[in-house]
């Protein structure tokens, strides 16, 4: 009995549901998911709508700078900041061109 234009489903002899996925999908499914095991395995455990993005963390080491200087930069308009959770995110773009103008 098929339940859609693509997918199908059917019983196996112990009344579990078995649900028919095209082939296509079921490799591209396999292939994300092997892309999302290997960030995690080299630790790049960002999200990807962040990863134009640098914790304060990650740039207070690359600037060498301290969180009072990243509250000032903030406060002046010269950076500005995403905070997700307890952690604050500036854009990588911003992180350059403050570092080009210091």
């Amino acid at each position: 009995m098929n339940t859609s234009k693509n997918f199908g489903t059917n019983h196996d002899h112990d009344g579990e549901l078995l649900v028919m996925v095209p082939i296509a999908l079921l490799t591209a499914i396999g292939l994300k998911q092997d892309e999302l095991l290997q960030l995690i395995q080299k630790g790049h455990h960002r999200a990807p709508a962040l990863k134009d993005y640098l914790s304060e963390e990650e740039a207070k080491k690359l600037l060498s700078k301290g969180k009072t200087w990243f509250f000032n930069m903030r406060n002046l308009g010269k950076l500005s900041g995403v905070k997700v959770g307890a952690t604050r995110f500036y854009k990588m773009t911003e992180i350059q061109e403050l570092f080009n103008n210091v």
